[in-house]
């Protein structure tokens, strides 16, 4: 791979896009129908985020217009944006990016909560079920 500065932007091709961080990603049906929409409509606005790891391209931010942009057809590439950090950096940017994307108390799985159930680690407990669960990217 050849030198790539950080926050520079870069077309990449889809295939060559890792989404081993995937299952950290919120998961909005709503919000990818609206995303396939708007990249029909109007193309990529903003680009997805990634980072290099052990020579992988590893996607941090854009899951949803990753995946939008592999429904369509004559779509390729996305541009893209490197951002230097490590497994544990990129899992953190993606746990702060969900926070960003969501009220506090707000997740996938229920309306809103109190705080109180967070545990140490920061997980957050389902209504409906109790189970711990790791909400991923907002994109």
């Amino acid at each position: 791979m050849q030198p790539w500065p950080v926050g520079e932007i870069r077309s990449l091709p889809l295939e060559s896009i890792d989404e081993r961080y995937r299952r950290y990603r919120l998961a909005d049906r709503s919000a990818e129908r609206a995303i396939r929409g708007s990249l029909e409509r109007y193309g990529q606005l903003s680009p997805v985020v990634v980072s290099v790891q052990e020579g992988q391209l590893v996607l941090v931010d854009g899951f949803k217009r990753l995946q939008a942009a592999r429904t369509l057809k004559n779509t390729e590439t996305l541009s893209a944006r490197r951002l230097e950090v490590d497994e544990q950096g990129a899992k953190a940017a993606i746990y702060t990016l969900n926070r960003i994307a969501r009220p506090e108390g707000v997740n996938n799985c229920g309306p809103p909560r109190s705080s109180n159930w967070r545990s140490k680690t920061g997980l957050r407990c389902c209504n409906r079920n109790r189970s711990r669960t790791m909400h991923g990217s907002r994109d």
